[in-house]
């Protein structure tokens, strides 16, 4: 089970770049969205999840990262994925303090991945 972390619903590459890279046929991802941004209506329908991934999917509004960390650690998702926001003027991801708080969040531990338009925490561990 994978966890993808949606900061606006324009985040169409990176959440695209999370189901084809992380997440296999017939998983379960839940799409996670910050009060920030309205709704995934419009983000679901242009990705697709299920027709053209092949996945079950669920969308969620969560009130800050502590409970995004808090649905991660209670759901023991394998992988957690947020679109990168910005780069450096030299192409390199730039980490926010979001993207910061989650990732590197102490309970929370694994192989971080960085993609084209994603940022990925794989093989997720957890130390309680």
């Amino acid at each position: 089970m994978s966890v993808i972390v949606v900061r606006s619903a324009q985040q169409e590459e990176p959440v695209r770049e999370a189901l084809r890279s992380v997440v296999s046929e017939h998983a379960t991802v839940h799409l996670v969205r910050l009060p920030t941004v309205d709704s995934l209506d419009p983000l679901v329908k242009a990705v697709g999840p299920t027709r053209n991934y092949g996945v079950d999917y669920t969308t969620r509004c969560l009130p800050d990262i502590p409970s995004t960390v808090e649905f991660v650690v209670d759901r023991a998702a394998s992988c957690v994925c947020i679109g990168i926001s910005e780069r450096t003027s030299t192409g390199k991801a730039r980490i926010d303090p979001l993207t910061q708080s989650l990732l590197l969040e102490e309970r929370l531990s694994g192989t971080l991945v960085v993609g084209n338009d994603v940022i990925i925490l794989r093989k997720v561990e957890y130390d309680t």
